[in-house]
């Protein structure tokens, strides 16, 4: 029998895609975290500087450090490796 393959985190993903990847984690709380980790990372980024809370998280694209952090925070989902 063939080990299962593990695929590579993605570059960057919408929101949407990571809460399928997360799944059976409920949608509310991942969309979340990962705002919070959105807004801690991009708050004092130049475009961002003046913008509020929501503004700021009002993204759709999470970036990869976005994404390692999230993982590495809250673990990995199943057949995936960094």
């Amino acid at each position: 029998m063939l080990p299962n393959p593990t695929k590579k985190l993605p570059y960057s993903i919408t929101k949407a895609q990571l809460v399928k990847m997360c799944y059976p984690v409920p949608e509310r709380a991942v969309r979340n975290r990962i705002n919070i980790i959105i807004y801690d990372n991009r708050k004092d980024k130049g475009f961002y500087k003046d913008l509020s809370i929501k503004e700021v998280i009002r993204t759709h694209v999470v970036e990869h450090h976005e994404i390692k952090e999230y993982f590495e925070t809250y673990g990995l989902p199943p057949g995936f490796e960094f």
